[in-house]
């Protein structure tokens, strides 16, 4: 026994103090070397959603032990911060994937009806550069940025006319 606690006590505190000293040396250091401006936004598209759940628990690791100093303490509040609002931006940018997918869904299940409102309404070919080969319907504002599928927001487009569109 030394200063009243038993070897598997000493080891339990030896290897908190390891995990205290490694998250402040090396997940601290890691967060700031590659993601220097601290950004939610940008960790969350670099760094894989198991670093971020990994380098949270030893963060809240850290800040819940008794043993971790006030630098360790602020410096796993901040990253604490910093990785919950990746996490919210990750499930905002997942939420709106998964809209937008659900949109396309139901859009082609109404895709050959709108096809020939667009055909009644518009001659039979792309309206910028009147190829008539390839013609697809075309969302003006696309359905990612919130477009609808009511006709003013519909158009004949080629499929060179459509990628040329997209890219840009």
């Amino acid at each position: 026994m030394l200063y009243g606690l038993d070897i598997n006590q000493i080891s339990c505190i030896k290897n908190d103090l390891i995990k205290i000293k490694d998250f402040e040396e090396n997940v601290w250091g890691f967060i700031y070397d590659n993601y220097p401006s601290q950004d939610p936004k940008t960790i969350c598209i670099y760094m894989a959603a198991e670093e971020r759940e990994v380098t949270l628990a030893l963060a809240l690791f850290t800040l819940n032990h008794p043993l971790a100093n006030d630098n360790q303490i602020d410096q796993a509040q901040q990253i604490i911060e910093i990785l919950l609002a990746a996490n919210k931006y990750a499930l905002t940018k997942k939420t709106k994937r998964e809209l937008t997918k659900k949109r396309r869904c139901e859009f082609q299940k109404k895709r050959d009806r709108l096809m020939l409102l667009l055909i009644e309404r518009d001659p039979y070919e792309c309206v910028h550069c009147q190829s008539i080969k390839q013609i697809t319907v075309d969302h003006i504002i696309p359905i990612s940025k919130g477009g609808s599928d009511e006709m003013n927001n519909l158009q004949l487009l080629c499929k060179s006319c459509n990628s040329i569109k997209r890219d840009s």
